[in-house]
């Protein structure tokens, strides 16, 4: 089904006009399983009774009234929380447009996101001028503090309605948005998370008088909450991006680098320790890389993982319920439970303000006398990896918070643990010479990579 969203505020004049286009575009495609959601948002005016008119002529039961709080982000979620379809399609009272709905009827095609851009090649844009520059001043910040690669975020657009639930509770939880800016966020999730979007011309013309006066302080108010709290949003849509790498991280995951730490974990740190029979989570287990080394070496093996795609990629593979969706910082089993914990290459890619309850977390479920391998980049590379990020080399958009390797070793002996091993690596060309500096002790604050052996022990008072 498609749901077709029309969030409505004082339209009576063009109302009518808005219904009987959908409806005409309805039966020239003969779209049957179609609703359409008129979201009455704070009007004080006749716009209700002119849809109950439409409906009583037209003898219509496809429109269904409902009423939002105050504010085009009420009514859009509203809408939303209402639909039925799975496909959902969002229009203006004043812009209505059949190939948006084209694509809808067929599914999306290959789209997750069909948007109706005001800005590229052969679109045609008759609002007032000042209205084109705000337009391009506000793409232009998208792009500034969101990497955003598109055109246009705000105006009428056809969606999977699956990707938007995760959305719509973030923002109930967060409160990071209210009125118009509310659309912008939709588009931003769906490219942080890799979906596939399509921008189509689109025909913009002025349907009624222009309330461009009255939106003017709401919209540059909105825009001073986006870019205010544009961090709390990136941190936010950056916990989609490890579910949009999953199919991809074969091909994302530098070989070099796994095979380095693979032989640190296996062959150096973990040399001589007998894994049979043991308990072991591995502790972000992603596609289960490590996990397979440890199934081989018929350890009984428990996995974590904030991926829900890797998590059920997993059961399948093993056939196995022993791999959870959880994170790290509220561990799903109990005190003591495990002999030996791996945790590589995932405390960086933990918030700042749960990094040191993960840690805790681990020590917890660990066994006395249990081991944790841990290994974490050095935060005096972050700069030169930020820069291979930038111009694209490095195709990483998730969370980066990197330690100081001082730091890190004061932190992880006050949680009780005792560094039985340290190690440290490079992985970078030309490799020859980097490899010949791991030899030297002295220069381990200059690695890329820092590796620990830890065992569980007493805190001191």
């Amino acid at each position: 089904m498609i749901s077709i969203i029309l969030p409505l505020k004082n339209e009576e004049k063009i109302v009518n006009k808005s219904l009987t286009d959908i409806f005409k575009i309805i039966k020239k495609h003969q779209i049957k399983e179609v609703e359409v959601l008129c979201i009455i948002n704070d009007t004080n005016d006749n716009t209700e009774k002119e849809i109950k008119k439409f409906i009583k002529e037209k003898k219509s039961n496809q429109i269904r009234i409902i009423q939002s709080k105050p504010g085009y982000g009420n009514a859009l979620l509203k809408g939303i929380e209402k639909s039925n379809g799975e496909i959902i399609v969002i229009f203006n009272a004043d812009l209505i447009n059949e190939d948006i709905l084209i694509f809808a009827k067929n599914k999306l095609l290959n789209y997750d996101l069909v948007i109706g851009s005001k800005n590229i090649t052969y679109s045609i844009d008759t609002r007032p001028l000042i209205r084109k520059l705000i337009t391009k001043i506000f793409n232009l910040l998208l792009k500034i503090f969101f990497n955003y690669k598109g055109s246009d975020t705000h105006g009428i657009k056809a969606l999977k309605k699956k990707t938007l639930v995760e959305l719509i509770n973030l923002i109930k939880k967060k409160n990071i948005f209210i009125s118009d800016i509310i659309d912008t966020l939709i588009v931003l999730l769906f490219e942080i998370n890799n979906k596939k979007i399509l921008e189509i011309p689109i025909e913009v013309k002025e349907e009624r008088p222009s309330r461009f006066k009255k939106r003017f302080f709401y919209f540059w108010r909105d825009l001073y909450l986006l870019i205010k709290s544009h961090i709390v949003i990136k941190n936010q849509l950056k916990k989609y991006f490890y579910d949009s790498i999953n199919e991809n991280w074969p091909k994302i995951l530098n070989k070099k680098e796994f095979k380095k730490r693979f032989d640190l974990i296996f062959n150096s740190l973990l040399k001589n320790y007998d894994f049979k029979n043991k308990k072991v989570l591995d502790a972000g287990c992603g596609l289960g890389l490590i996990t397979n080394e440890l199934i081989k070496r018929k350890s009984d093996v428990y996995g974590i993982d904030i991926s829900k795609k890797s998590v059920e990629y997993l059961k399948n593979k093993f056939n196995s319920e022993k791999f959870m969706f959880s994170s790290v910082a509220k561990l799903p089993f109990k005190n003591d439970f495990f002999d030996l914990v791996i945790f590589t290459e995932v405390l960086e890619h933990i918030e700042k303000k749960d990094q040191l309850t993960a840690l805790r977390e681990l020590y917890r479920v660990l066994k006395p006398k249990g081991f944790l391998v841990l290994t974490t980049p050095n935060l005096l590379w972050r700069p030169f990896f930020k820069f291979l990020e930038i111009i694209k080399i490095r195709p990483y958009h998730g969370i980066e918070n990197w330690y100081r390797i001082k730091k890190l070793k004061k932190t992880i002996e006050s949680l009780g643990f005792r560094i039985i091993e340290e190690r440290h690596f490079n992985f970078l060309y030309p490799t020859k010479i980097l490899d010949y500096f791991e030899k030297f002790k002295f220069l381990s604050c200059f690695m890329i990579n820092q590796g620990y052996l830890l065992q569980k022990i007493k805190k001191t008072k």
